[in-house]
């Protein structure tokens, strides 16, 4: 066939170009076929292994209709002799239109049905026609890198598609971890629920985890655990459960119901002292619906901050997350516990109620937690205060999967985690 001129024609093999080099191939649109010139018969797209292979392993046609002149398409390719040159494993000849009675494909597939070549109605086969270039992949490569093809997968062109099913299709061999998924939660437009699709499954436990960022690597198992209470609430009493085990019976340093296991080392210490109460927060949203399993983790916060571990100023911190976590959670017992205790060791500037600053400290200016602390002059700290200062937060658009899928793959994240924490989008 002659070039493609159509925009669904061009935009097809666009998008099927783009899953093949997802999927580790070096494309080549208009590919000549070995002994045609000087006037050289083409491939639409040639699948190969890599820049050096000579010859393709996948040979796709795009027809924009089951004209008589597509039937010379599986015809240049099959009707060769071998000598001349070896045929690809697989040639898929795709049909952006059919007509009614298909018959004029359906021909083209009986006549050639003893080749490895198969039709696909465009219209309704898209799903197919990606199964079978996965399955057909699986001969060929041992690995998907499932981030890229669900890239790949986003384009407009696969609308029509369950774009889970297909990349879960692919999975199966391809071994996702917790990484990839976050990777396409916060990376494509199509799969923005990936991460509570995966932490809701029945499979979720034997999920890797894959490359981590630091803060991932910290809270991965209870975050995937407070993410599905959020997405699947009638399973949130059981999943507290399993929290409260894991926290009791595994190596889950940081929300060891215990102890606070300080000292162990810099990066265990900056955990624990400074990630770990926005991330007891942001647990306590994620259970809110739970409201005993909330009231348990305000309960376990207030209880680490005041275990005579830290000094005057970072248990300040921590009560301040404990008093917001208790407010939002509607636990304000609690949250005047902790308030209490805050006035104890000298109140705290009134700015930091609503916008609590960055623990880590900056070369550039002075916004992080000590030196506010340093430069501000303390207050007295009320209920009413915390309150109110909550209340004034503008909500942002941002999900819990979405915050937590950057937070597992993204370490420039710390900065901003604090502020993205309390801007979080809820119900």
């Amino acid at each position: 066939m002659g070039q493609h001129r159509t925009p669904q024609s061009i935009a097809t093999i666009k998008a099927i170009e783009a899953v093949g080099i997802a999927l580790g191939y070096c494309v080549i649109c208009e590919w000549d076929i070995p002994g045609t010139q000087p006037h050289p018969e083409q491939i639409d797209l040639a699948f190969f292994i890599d820049e050096k292979s000579e010859l393709p392993v996948f040979a796709v046609e795009v027809d924009s209709a089951d004209v008589p002149a597509s039937m010379s398409n599986p015809m240049k390719i099959f009707g060769k002799l071998t000598r001349s040159w070896v045929k690809p494993s697989f040639v898929f000849h795709v049909f952006l239109e059919v007509t009614e009675d298909d018959r004029r494909r359906m021909n083209a597939e009986g006549v050639f049905s003893t080749q490895n070549y198969r039709t696909y109605n465009f219209k309704c086969e898209r799903k197919d026609f990606l199964t079978d270039l996965i399955d057909l992949n699986r001969s060929i490569k041992s690995e998907i890198d499932v981030v890229e093809l669900a890239r790949a997968l986003d384009d407009d062109t696969w609308n029509p598609v369950d774009r889970y099913s297909v990349l879960e299709h692919a999975a199966r061999s391809a071994h996702a971890t917790l990484a990839a998924i976050a990777a396409i939660t916060i990376s494509t437009s199509h799969f923005r629920e990936a991460l509570a699709h995966a932490v809701i499954s029945d499979g979720m436990k034997d999920l890797p985890h894959g490359p981590l960022s630091f803060a991932g690597d910290m809270f991965n198992w209870p975050l995937v655990l407070g993410l599905r209470a959020y997405y699947a609430p009638a399973k949130a009493a059981e999943t507290f459960t399993r929290f409260r085990k894991e926290q009791d019976d595994s190596m889950c340093i940081i929300f060891n119901a215990k102890r606070t296991m300080l000292r162990l080392s810099q990066d265990f210490d900056f955990a624990i002292v400074e990630l770990a109460p926005p991330v007891f927060y942001l647990m306590t949203m994620l259970f809110r619906r739970e409201r005993a399993a909330a009231r348990t983790l305000c309960e376990q916060l207030f209880a680490r901050v005041t275990d005579g571990s830290l000094n005057s100023v970072w248990e300040r911190y921590g009560l301040l997350w404990c008093a917001v976590a208790s407010v939002r959670a509607n636990d304000n017992d609690i949250a005047q516990r902790a308030i209490d205790r805050i006035n104890v060791l000298g109140g705290l500037p009134l700015s930091v109620l609503s916008v609590i600053p960055r623990p880590m400290k900056s070369e550039d200016d002075d916004a992080d937690w000590e030196s506010v602390l340093e430069l501000s002059a303390p207050a007295s700290v009320s209920l009413t205060l915390v309150e109110q200062a909550q209340a004034s937060i503008q909500v942002g658009d941002e999900t819990p999967d979405e915050l937590i899928s950057d937070l597992f793959v993204n370490e420039d994240i710390l900065p901003e985690l604090n502020l993205r924490v309390l801007r979080l989008r809820l119900p």
